[in-house]
């Protein structure tokens, strides 16, 4: 039989942690822009880029609305080219 090696509660708890960070972060920053982009026709790289421009200059509220002013922004376009 295999010998599994008992880990330590607190390093049990120290994995959930991090794999939920991991996971989490995997998800915002690359599946979640992937399924936004499929749905409004928008580049993933440029939701990315929205967020990050957000963040960087209005941190938490910058979170929040990056998305959504982004695609406002593309729509605005789409409807100037007309």
């Amino acid at each position: 039989m295999l010998a599994v090696p008992e880990i330590h509660p607190i390093y049990e708890v120290l994995i959930a942690i991090l794999s939920f960070i991991i996971l989490s972060q995997i998800m915002d920053y690359f599946v979640s822009p992937y399924l936004i982009g499929q749905r409004v026709k928008v580049s993933p790289v440029l939701l990315i880029l929205a967020f990050v421009l957000g963040v960087g200059s209005m941190g938490l509220i910058g979170a929040f609305l990056s998305i959504p002013i982004a695609l406002v922004l593309k729509t605005v376009c789409e409807h100037y080219k007309q």
